[in-house]
């Protein structure tokens, strides 16, 4: 019921987290006693933004872009903008004058408004849920903090900004925030919260040294029975499945199953798992482990492993192990010189919630799972006929499409 769910809100957020969001914004300060109070101007910042951010919504209202200042992010000359974002973003950087409340705000604050329209492309569920390796979840925002002299606390605003606009993206003034309560998954909202902190730390640190970060803070909140942090070469594809595992018995079933492996497939998935995407970073939890490019984001292995996880765990490892073990086959490593592309998306969703009887059903009616490679950064798994595989090793490999030989899979299932 509506009841239910708002005291299950009330129990399961973070409220001390969400304060500390708020602090480390400037929107509160603590004082010396420890007691909080409204810092008014980023107080008045962050209204500013609330109120002039969807006012690019109204298309009357979009700029085209002047010759001098052409091209904007993909606009030319006399182009009418149509992304709402983008739109504000071109007001606010060259024409600020027209709006009178963001002019009145310092030219600090006025720079935290500004980055809150950037094109960061953040995914955050690719962070907490350790989904994409650190390329795909940070290089875009840590340019933006490059070119933006953004500090800690402009990061904390971008994300107090986002909580905001999305607690009232669906306006119910007098029961509160009901999108947050009623219709948001409050376990994603928590984790959300909770990787605030960390990513603001991406002002300082290199994108894998965050993503390490979190990984670490994942593993001390995990099961004690999963024991002392990892280190090695198993170390990051460890953390790793455990976080996209998300539950506890899919976590304690993944951890199991990892140590059960063949040799040879939990090396791929220690080797592939703890590729960076960015030719310069390792992680300091797996020192030396040889440098491939491109990495691999395997998109949706969280949902496959919560649906395995618990029962299968071995079953959902080797999986991911001959996803990775093909994938190379067909993306063969630069060297780790980030002449290509640093990350390779793999979207599997014709396995993601399948069971371990109906993947392995597919092989007995003629036709196999087979990676696809689409084009330069993206490839996807497609059920095929065996009689459509291109003539190479078995019949069914080629520089574009290889079988995957998941039938090895339930050798003991």
């Amino acid at each position: 019921s509506g009841e239910q769910k708002r005291l299950a809100f009330y129990e399961s957020t973070p409220w001390a987290e969400l304060e500390r969001l708020m602090v480390d914004a400037g929107v509160l300060r603590r004082g010396a006693d420890g007691a909080v109070g409204v810092s008014a101007d980023r107080m008045a910042a962050l209204l500013v933004q609330t109120a002039i951010h969807d006012i690019m919504k109204v298309d009357l209202m979009r700029p085209s872009v002047s010759p001098e200042h052409a091209p904007y992010l993909g606009f030319g000359a006399g182009d009418t903008i149509s992304d709402h974002d983008v739109a504000l973003g071109y007001v606010l950087e060259h024409h600020g004058h027209l709006l009178p409340s963001f002019q009145l705000v310092t030219h600090q604050l006025q720079r935290a408004i500004r980055f809150t329209q950037a094109k960061i492309r953040f995914n955050n569920g690719w962070l907490v849920q350790a989904e994409a390796p650190p390329a795909a979840v940070f290089s875009h925002f840590k340019a933006c903090i490059r070119s933006n002299a953004i500090n800690s606390a402009d990061i904390a605003f971008y994300f107090a900004h986002w909580l905001t606009d999305l607690a009232g993206a669906e306006p119910t003034p007098l029961r509160g925030s009901e999108k947050f309560c009623l219709r948001f998954p409050h376990g994603v909202l928590a984790s959300f919260i909770e990787s605030f902190p960390i990513v603001g730390q991406l002002a300082q640190q290199s994108e894998t040294e965050v993503f390490e970060g979190y990984l670490r803070q994942r593993w001390r909140d995990a099961p004690r029975a999963l024991g002392p942090e990892p280190r090695g070469p198993h170390a990051v594809a460890l953390c790793r499945l455990i976080v996209q595992a998300q539950h506890e018995a899919a976590q304690k079933g993944v951890f199991e199953a990892f140590w059960r492996l063949q040799e040879a497939d939990r090396a791929v998935l220690e080797l592939e798992m703890a590729q960076t995407g960015l030719p310069q970073q390792t992680y300091s939890l797996a020192r030396g482990c040889p440098k491939l490019g491109p990495a691999f984001l395997i998109y949706y292995s969280p949902a496959l492993l919560q649906t395995l996880g618990a029962e299968h765990g071995e079953v959902a490892l080797r999986i991911l192990a001959e996803i990775y073990r093909q994938a190379r086959a067909i993306w063969p490593d630069d060297g780790g010189s980030g002449s290509g592309c640093s990350t390779v998306t793999l979207r599997i969703d014709v396995l993601k919630d399948r069971t371990v009887e109906a993947i392995q059903q597919v092989y007995t009616y003629g036709e196999g799972w087979f990676l696809t490679k689409l084009n330069d950064q993206e490839g996807v798994i497609e059920k095929r006929s065996l009689g459509e595989g291109d003539a190479s090793r078995h019949g069914y490999a080629s520089v574009h499409r290889r079988l995957l030989e998941l039938w090895r899979t339930f050798r003991d299932e």
